[in-house]
């Protein structure tokens, strides 16, 4: 998969980006509209030119300057430009200065908008979010793709305000930063084929993520690799260890001859060694590297040594109790190495206490080395830490998702509870605003979208059209903010384009949007800044929105995350279904291929009647959900399909209505507390009736006394009216 990638995104040859460059800079001519649309409309393969966001930028804002006389009543007519938002990208090589550059920003922030692009959404199809989802049944699919999918690019945009000539008086400055994380750290992570697609057609840059992401460390994570004992220490050097070892003469020949040939040549080394340091010939340096034997000298830790390369572990081993057993003036030593591997070596000493001290300073050393190797392993992290201990507003849009992976990836794992997962996060991230639930929520932003689309880059186009469309003027309308974007004079090379689906531009828009979003709430943002107390989470306006979070879009209740619970949101939510009675539902899975829902609804309406069946809802097309009108049908109809399948060579089973789905004898049946359990079963598999039969679950429903009827021999077993009903329905036929 990785080389499909690579190999999609790679970037052009020289000759290549000399035609692009040229054709480029001929098109400016024309005007910088012009080359745009060109560009948009497939001019230059995205695909094969990946390069091309950042060309484009380099060239359009360098060489080009598109000047338009504005008409009509739009102001005065004169010159201008159309502005190119830069994004700064934070890579491995300059994370350490970006990272001390953002902790100012964040400290000044009004507040700051995040964003997350991720390796996939849904590890199955019936994972996917539906209407027939529960509470509980949404917060293990949402964990489930926290857990499983990996983020390859985080956005972090600060906000600050700023003294300004506009009619405001102010301006809101943004700092985007596009963050390129890769976890190195983790074994593995899903990818979601669409999800990949989707990425590198808008120009993602996978090189630049696999060879430069960051990688990073949760909480819990740094913390189990503090409280380790053992990883990253010295090989052994206990006397227990190498008692614990057979003595040579129970190895068998191959053994036992080579480590007589190890011991002469560690002698004749030695006996050099010694000779060699009483003429004061030999220099002990960093720097040292000479020939004696079958050994090559090198200095460790200012020490005479021997690196052990070309040998297996078993003769590593054999090579440290010939060291033990026959020389006190060398120690064997095992020390981590880079790429996770281990370096083994014999390390010449004066004496037993110069050995003693020696390996003393060896376990020091190592322990240091290791707190380092754990600190720089926290990499991104070190962004989220900032975050919540600045205790800023975080804002997001539809960021139910960007928070739980959030969570995942540098707290810990999600709690088993979203009740639970709410409370963590508020302690973590005490002020959270969903931009989508305010324009849902707000009856005047409603008004002013005028029932367009809540999407991200939609709501950008129209809550801020000067910003989206990138040409600048003077707005003289109090309903719009002023924003700038800040200039960095590191060189174009750390910045790109604003490119929409890029992790830190959506970080910028969604920043944007919430700042217009205030404005239509009333709120002042020139009665603000570092300089005042109350900050911006604190204003009563605001309030009603903090915390709330949209769990799905199709669920038509927001989540409040101060409170721990969940609510039905305010706005009347156009459901395609009726609505959900989780009592009502029945589960199946396994039936034969080809049934649909014209077959299940003449069925089962056969039996129980055609108004008893509220709905019908395909999870794929293994596994169905049957809605009836009341909770006993449930219960009547798991008794049936008991009943039919153990007298399945009664003439009654036989020709039953309910036969066709039962037929194979596969299919099974519970209630939506089966469904759940499936859900909540870790195991991956394509098709939901696999999932089902891997997690072993069974149906929960409590039959009361109608489960004792389940199990008699005699007609008794069918109810008077189950049975007329099935004679009826027979007749029918």
């Amino acid at each position: 998969m990785y080389f499909s990638i690579f190999a999609c995104v790679s970037p052009a040859t020289a000759p290549e980006k000399e035609r692009v460059k040229s054709w480029c800079v001929g098109q400016a001519m024309a005007g910088r509209r012009l080359l745009l649309r060109q560009r948009g409309s497939g001019a230059v393969s995205s695909a094969k030119y990946s390069f091309s966001s950042s060309c484009f930028s380099s060239l359009l804002s360098n060489k080009t300057t598109d000047k338009r006389t504005k008409g009509g009543g739009g102001g005065e007519g004169g010159e201008v430009k159309k502005k190119v938002y830069q994004v700064k990208q934070v890579r491995v090589d300059n994370f350490a200065a970006c990272l001390e550059a953002l902790r100012p920003l964040i400290s000044q922030a009004v507040f700051v908008a995040v964003d997350a692009e991720m390796t996939g959404i849904s590890s199955t199809p019936w994972r996917n979010s539906f209407e027939w989802d529960s509470s509980a049944v949404r917060f293990l699919k949402l964990r489930d793709s926290a857990s499983r999918f990996a983020i390859l690019q985080f956005g972090v945009c600060p906000f600050t305000i700023h003294p300004s000539a506009s009619h405001s008086g102010f301006s809101l400055l943004a700092h985007p930063h596009n963050f390129y994380l890769f976890p190195k750290n983790h074994p593995e992570f899903l990818c979601q084929i669409s999800s990949l697609n989707f990425l590198a057609t808008h120009h993602f840059d996978f090189n630049t993520c696999f060879s430069q992401g960051l990688s990073y460390l949760s909480r819990a994570q740094e913390e189990a690799q503090h409280l380790s004992p053992s990883a990253n220490a010295p090989s052994p050097e206990h006397e227990q260890d190498i008692n614990a070892h057979v003595d040579f003469t129970a190895q068998n020949t191959a053994d036992l001859l080579f480590t007589q040939r190890i011991q002469i040549w560690l002698h004749e080394w030695r006996e050099q060694l010694i000779i060699m340091t009483r003429r004061d010939d030999f220099i002990q340096s960093e720097k040292m590297s000479c020939k004696f034997g079958n050994f090559e000298t090198t200095s460790y830790k200012m020490r005479p040594a021997v690196l052990l390369q070309g040998y297996t572990s078993h003769q590593l081993k054999l090579i440290r109790l010939v060291v033990r057993k026959h020389f006190s003036g060398l120690v064997f030593v095992r020390t981590p190495a880079d790429n996770n591997t281990w370096e083994s070596r014999v390390v010449y000493t004066h004496s037993e206490k110069d050995g003693a001290s020696f390996l003393k300073e060896l376990q020091m050393d190592l322990r240091s080395s290791r707190e380092s190797s754990v600190t720089s392993a926290v990499g991104f992290r070190h962004v989220i830490d900032l975050l919540s201990s600045q205790n800023k507003l975080i804002v997001g849009h539809n960021c139910i998702l960007d928070v739980a992976h959030m969570y995942d990836k540098f707290i810990g794992p999600i709690p088993s509870s979203m009740e639970e997962f709410m409370r963590e996060v508020h302690k973590i991230f005490p002020n959270i605003i969903d931009t989508k639930h305010i324009m849902n929520a707000n009856g005047t932003v409603q008004h002013l979208m005028k029932s367009k689309s809540t999407a991200l880059s939609s709501s950008f186009s129209t809550l801020c059209p000067t910003i989206s469309s990138g040409w600048s003027h003077r707005s003289t309308s109090d309903q719009h903010v002023n924003v700038q974007v800040h200039a960095d004079d590191d060189g174009s090379s750390r910045f790109n384009s604003g490119a929409k689906h890029e992790a830190g531009y959506d970080a910028f828009m969604t920043g944007c949007v919430f700042a217009q979003l205030c404005v239509h709430l009333g709120i002042k943002f020139d009665q603000m800044g570092p300089s005042i107390s109350d900050p911006l989470q604190s204003n009563e306006k605001l309030k009603p929105y903090l915390n709330h979070l949209y769990p799905t879009w199709n669920s038509g209740t927001v989540v409040d995350f101060a409170t721990g619970t969940e609510k039905p949101e305010n706005v009347v939510y156009k459901r395609k279904y009726p609505k959900v009675v989780l009592e009502n539902i029945v589960l199946l899975w396994g039936f034969p291929s080809g049934l649909n829902y014209k077959n299940l609804k003449g069925c089962i309406g056969k039996v129980f009647g055609p108004d008893k069946m509220v709905s019908i809802f395909f999870i794929d097309s293994s596994a169905v959900l049957l809605q009836f009108k009341k909770e006993e049908f449930v219960k009547d109809f798991l008794i049936l399909k008991e009943t039919l399948e153990r007298r399945k060579d009664d003439p009654i089973s036989i020709l039953h209505p309910l036969s066709v789905i039962f037929e194979g004898g596969n299919t099974k049946a519970g209630d939506y507390n089966t469904y759940k359990d499936v859900i909540a079963c870790n195991s991956c598999k394509v098709l939901f009736k696999d999932q089902a039969d891997v997690s072993r679950v069974a149906c929960k429903v409590d039959l009361g006394e109608k489960e004792e009827r389940l199990f008699l021999d005699d007609d008794e077993n069918i109810s008077d009216s189950f049975y007329k009903n099935t004679i009826a329905s027979l007749r029918g036929r």
